[in-house]
């Protein structure tokens, strides 16, 4: 599945390709992906749109960092683990 990630001045983010929000706050988005999650961190954080049916996601806030996780990661516990 194709997927991609458009961010603008570092204050909106919009994906595409998404499959679901696994969790989500004012410092980090966690979004799963066919290919596995992506995680957005950053501050004042917040989705501004979930169109389900387009699978896209968009959210403005203070952009940080953008990072793919493996599908093998999990949860909370497994975040920030080094490989």
């Amino acid at each position: 599945e194709n997927h991609s990630v458009v961010i603008r001045d570092r204050k909106r983010i919009e994906v595409s390709g998404v499959d679901s929000v696994e969790s989500f706050d004012e410092e980090m988005i966690l979004l799963r992906l066919a290919e596995g999650r992506l995680l957005i961190e950053g501050n004042a954080l917040h989705i501004g749109e979930l169109s389900v049916g387009n699978r896209m996601v968009t959210a403005d806030g203070e952009i940080l960092s953008v990072q793919y996780l493996s599908r093998a990661e999990k949860n909370k516990g497994g975040l920030f683990r080094r490989k």
